[in-house]
């Protein structure tokens, strides 16, 4: 019942950020900014309005996020790193984000991609992910390196995409 509810409500988020940003499309004098700074670095002026639209649907108050084109691949250090082609987010530690993300996606792809990446900005914002200086994570109490679970069995990565669907 609980994956449900979590999945109903993903589309629910899903079909929120689309209707707002053909709004914005279609109305713009009618898009307000909200409590929060979004500063757009990236070649698409359209993740202001899907951003501002995620961080309303999540009730997250009061974070700078920045948004920069990832052009290429970024590499992650570590025995099993990999590299990161769509998007990434970074300076968990504060309430300024920085979210890297590949400007090359059509819209469906680009509300999928941030609403993923503001998952993890909501689970960094109220305290249960959070990212140790020696390379651990810490989601939901319990800590782990990230070299000992795989991209897709880390319970906050399996969170994010369903949040995102």
């Amino acid at each position: 019942m609980e994956l449900r509810n979590q999945i109903f409500r993903s589309i629910v988020i899903k079909n929120t950020l689309l209707i707002l940003f053909f709004s914005f499309i279609l109305y713009p004098a009618q898009t307000k900014k909200g409590p929060n700074q979004i500063i757009n670095l990236s070649s698409n002026a359209h993740v202001e309005t899907i951003l501002e639209a995620g961080l309303k649907e999540l009730s997250i108050k009061g974070v700078t996020l920045t948004i920069v084109d990832l052009n290429q691949g970024l590499k992650l250090p570590g025995k099993k790193g990999f590299t990161i082609q769509e998007a990434y987010i970074v300076n968990p530690y504060n309430k300024d984000y920085t979210i890297f993300f590949n400007p090359k996606n059509n819209i469906f792809d680009t509300i999928e991609i941030l609403a993923h990446e503001l998952i993890h900005l909501n689970q960094f914002h109220s305290g249960r992910l959070k990212i140790l200086e020696e390379g651990g994570i810490i989601f939901e109490g319990d800590t782990t390196s990230l070299e000992n679970i795989t991209y897709l069995n880390r319970g906050w990565e399996r969170e994010a995409f369903i949040g995102a669907i």
